[in-house]
């Protein structure tokens, strides 16, 4: 919608007509009329029929300054006590089954928890419309009977046709009718009279592609088509791709793969190459919880996989400033985040508890590193074992000669040292008590 509107206003009554029928689409847009000769009177019927400045042609560049910063004034202002800008998000399935319809529930139930306002939801399948089921919204009209009063739409009328869960006011589908299709007009009347109101206005579209639907999409901001991991979903996903890049909506429209468990079947690499296109989300199955949620009259759960996958889209669809990523430290870094005296303290005290007592010290066993090699007594032939004593407190210079003296005068230390290493037989001494055991 455009931000002002300049009306030429030579024929009044002509201009009244014009003024009415933008007002009937768009309510909040200005409008500025400008003619060369027009009466008091005219002026007041063009005030009357919604034209917010008059301005006389020749236009002079002082009252044209003077009346457009009147305008920027009160955009600026209306501007301001917005949460965020009016966005038109529609949710199509690339084929009936996969999905969008749950996905637009809370995707709507999410930006509405976000921005702390209600959200309008459109339920646009006439056929098998399920939001009303999905989220349990009661009273309202359904949507053919609110775009019959969708001319003299207002506020009071607006409450008696939405029906309401919570901050959703959801604009049911209802019963299947005979009555005829929906006009695409009033429908177009009936949303912009929603974007006017709510900060986010989801539309939940059936992919038949009515003319309703195709003028709702022209309209959209945000466009996403909602498939699933399966070769018949993806065929048609990419099918409706070339639809809708012909329908010159492309430039606006993301994917979202629902049900995407790669446990089986095609992977991530293979979805992306097959849609030629890399989608904007992925949502993991839901099934169970969903089945759990329907029985108990709710949504899912936040806490679910699902929802928190939903709830990554949310600043998208409301066009939010996501936060920056956390700066994480080097991994080099840790002097800086770490006291180093209570570090050093730590680190002081476990070297502490590992050393043996001062008795322990003083004992030769635990500071001699001996080798011991076997020799054999008929061979003379050293033997493969040797044994290793492991050293653990360094020698005090006033020991090391007294230890050195004792490992030298006896072959086996003695006192609290550890027993010599047996050694092997040799086949040579085997044989002989073989055979004086066999003799006896």
């Amino acid at each position: 919608m455009p931000s002002l509107i300049f009306l030429e206003a030579e024929d009044c009554g002509w201009c009244i007509l014009a003024t009415a029928e933008i007002r009937r689409v768009e309510r909040a847009t200005p409008i500025i009329a400008f003619s060369r000769h027009i009466d008091t009177p005219g002026v007041l019927e063009l005030m009357r029929a919604g034209v917010r400045e008059w301005v006389q042609a020749p236009v002079d560049e002082g009252s044209l300054g003077a009346t457009l910063e009147r305008i920027r004034t009160e955009l600026h202002e209306l501007g301001d006590n917005g949460t965020q800008p009016s966005e038109l998000v529609s949710f199509l399935p690339c084929k009936p089954g996969s999905g969008s319809s749950t996905v637009a529930a809370h995707v709507a139930s999410l930006c509405a928890k976000t921005s702390g306002c209600p959200v309008a939801l459109f339920d646009l399948d006439l056929t098998c419309g399920t939001q009303q089921f999905i989220t349990e919204a009661e009273g309202g009209t359904s949507l053919l009977e609110a775009a019959q009063h969708a001319h003299r739409i207002d506020e009071s009328l607006w409450s008696r046709f939405i029906a309401k869960r919570g901050k959703i006011h959801l604009m049911h589908s209802g019963f299947p009718s005979l009555d005829g299709p929906l006009d695409p007009h009033q429908l177009l009347r009936l949303l912009s009279y929603a974007v006017s109101q709510y900060p986010v206005v989801i539309a939940d579209l059936s992919g038949h592609h009515e003319t309703f639907a195709i003028h709702s999409l022209e309209q959209s901001t945000q466009i996403y088509m909602v498939c699933s991991p399966d070769l018949a979903s993806l065929y048609l996903a990419r099918r409706q791709l070339h639809f809708l890049k012909e329908l010159g909506v492309a430039d606006r429209l993301e994917l979202i793969v629902n049900r995407a468990t790669f446990h089986f079947g095609l992977g991530q690499t293979a979805i992306e190459e097959i849609l030629e296109r890399k989608p904007v989300a992925y949502f993991p199955n839901a099934y169970i919880p969903l089945q759990k949620a329907l029985k108990e009259r709710s949504l899912i759960n936040e806490d679910t996989p699902f929802a928190r996958a939903v709830s990554g889209l949310i600043p998208r669809v409301m066009k939010l400033k996501t936060p920056p990523p956390e700066k994480r430290p080097a991994a080099n870094d840790w002097m800086a985040r770490t006291k180093l005296t209570h570090t050093l303290q730590a680190l002081k005290a476990a070297i502490h508890s590992f050393r043996p007592s001062d008795a322990a010290l003083s004992a030769p066993a635990n500071r001699v590193l001996a080798t011991q090699a076997g020799r054999d007594n008929t061979s003379e032939q050293p033997s493969k074992q040797t044994a290793v004593t492991p050293a653990c407190e360094p020698v005090p210079a006033s020991q090391g000669l007294a230890i050195a003296a004792a490992s030298e005068s006896t072959d086996v230390p003695a006192g609290p040292l550890s027993p010599p290493a047996r050694r092997r037989q040799s086949q040579k001494t085997r044989a002989p008590r073989k055979a004086r055991q066999s003799t006896q």
